[in-house]
This record gives structure tokens, C-alpha cells and sequence, in this order.
């Protein structure tokens, strides 16, 4: 998520995605690393923060982290379907 969009900032997207689907997984891409914005990101409910410039290898890192992250909440959210089934 880039946190400067000219309609509407990263934190108000992610407040409006969040609501729709509150399983979404965000990732914050911006320059503005201090702690409070990092803090703010995290606090709107993104999962994680890459700051620009992008560092090819960290993007990576990130992606894959919560890509395994969604696979095991969706393993763990079929076993509980199957087990109520």
C-alpha cells in the first residue's frame, strides 16, 4: 500500500479495505520511515512496512512471510470447516 495516493492516503484505504475483508494482508510502501509513521501503518492495520526506496530482497522477504502466513490461516480455517462439517 503506498501511503501517498492523491484521493485518499494509504492509512484511509486500509481503513476501508479492512472493513470489507478484515483478513487482508497490507503491506505499507513509503518513504516516511519515522516510527511514528511506521506506527501509524501498523496501527490502521497493515501487517508489515517497506520503506522506499524498495530494497528488491526486503520486498521479497515481506511477500513471502505473509504469503506463508495466508496459506496456514487458510489450512487452519478449512480443517475448522471440516471438523464443524
Amino acid at each position: 500500500m503506498d501511503m501517498r495516493m492523491p484521493e485518499m492516503d494509504g492509512v484511509e484505504a486500509t481503513e476501508h479495505i479492512l472493513l470489507n475483508n478484515p483478513q487482508q494482508i497490507i503491506i505499507a510502501m513509503t518513504a516516511n520511515v519515522q516510527k511514528e509513521d511506521v506506527d501509524l501503518c501498523m496501527n490502521a492495520g497493515m501487517k508489515d512496512f517497506v520503506p522506499k526506496p524498495v530494497n528488491r530482497a526486503q520486498l521479497i522477504k515481506s511477500v513471502n512471510h505473509w504469503m506463508i502466513a495466508a496459506k496456514r490461516l487458510e489450512l487452519r480455517e478449512s480443517i475448522c470447516l471440516m471438523i464443524m462439517s
